[in-house]
C-alpha cells in the first residue's frame, strides 16, 4: 500500500485542517449502512467488523498526532491544555449523570483521560 503524508510546519495549519477534516468525516460517518433496519444480520456483523476497523484507526491516527502535538508544545502551554483538557472531560463525564454511561465504557473512557494527562505532564 502506498501512503504519502504532507507536513505542514505551522501545527496551527494542521489542527485547522484535522478539524475540518473531522467534521466531514463525522458527516460521513452519520450515513453509514452500519444500523439500517433492512440489512441481514451477516451484512450487519460485516459493516459492524469495518466500523471496528476504521474507528481503531482512527484511534491510532489520533493518538500518534497528539503525542507530536504535545512534544512540541511548551510546557507553560501543556499546564494550560491539562487545565482545559480536564474541563472538558469533567463536561463529558457529567452526561453521564443525566443518561448512565455503561461501567465499561466510564472505566476505559478513564483509562484513557489518565494517559492524556501523563502525556501532557
Amino acid at each position: 500500500m502506498n501512503a504519502s503524508l504532507q507536513v505542514n510546519s505551522r501545527p496551527q495549519a494542521v489542527v485547522l485542517h484535522a478539524t475540518e477534516d473531522m467534521d466531514s468525516l463525522t458527516q460521513c460517518e452519520s450515513a453509514s449502512p452500519a444500523l439500517r433496519a433492512h440489512m441481514k444480520p451477516e451484512d450487519l456483523v460485516v459493516s459492524l467488523g469495518n466500523s471496528y476497523i476504521q474507528s481503531t484507526a482512527q484511534l491510532v491516527v489520533t493518538r500518534e498526532i497528539a503525542q507530536v502535538l504535545i512534544a512540541l508544545t511548551p510546557q507553560e502551554q501543556r499546564t494550560q491544555a491539562e487545565a482545559l483538557f480536564k474541563e472538558r472531560m469533567e463536561r463529558i463525564l457529567a452526561l453521564g449523570d443525566d443518561c448512565p454511561m455503561p461501567k465499561a465504557f466510564q472505566d476505559e473512557l478513564l483509562v484513557e483521560v489518565r494517559k492524556c494527562l501523563n502525556a501532557l505532564r
